[in-house]
Formats: C-alpha cells, structure tokens, sequence
C-alpha cells in the first residue's frame, strides 16, 4: 500500500525578509514597545500604503497625457471663482 502524504499540512507561504536599519526617536521606540506594537510590522504596512498611493497618482498623471490642446467650449468659466 501507498503512503499518501497529508494533505492538510500547511505550505509555507512566509515571504523572505530584508534586515534594515532605521533610526527612529527613543522615546517613540519605548512608548511602542510598552503598547505592544510591532515596529517593524507597521513600517512594512506604512511603506505599501505610501508605495500604493504613489503609484496611483503616477497612473492618474500619466492618464493627464491624453487631453486634448484645444480651447475650453466654455471659456468664460475659472475654477475657483464665482460667475456673476
């Protein structure tokens, strides 16, 4: 008979990380550590957030390129001031 290998033993999914250094106030590093907060976890979590965010504005400027160089049909309208 055929030994099946178990199928519920879980594959590591864990993602290889980088070692860096970051200098940061001590006072923050105590108060962080007194709350239980995880430094490191919420500078990787900041960072994708930051690199999200810039990566849509970049996708939302380039999306820019593409108006068209002619006049406005309404040219008598500004942004920002009332029309009378």
């Amino acid at each position: 008979m055929q030994a099946l290998v178990n199928p519920c033993i879980p594959v590591s999914t864990r993602v290889t990380r980088k070692n860096v250094t970051i200098t940061l106030n001590p006072e923050l590093v105590t108060k962080a550590h007194q709350l239980g907060l995880n430094i490191s976890k919420i500078t990787e979590t900041a960072l994708e957030n930051l690199i999200t965010t810039l990566n849509s504005q970049e996708t939302s400027i380039d999306d820019t390129n593409y108006w068209c160089g002619r006049r406005d049909s309404n040219p008598g309208h500004r942004l920002g001031r009332p029309t009378s």
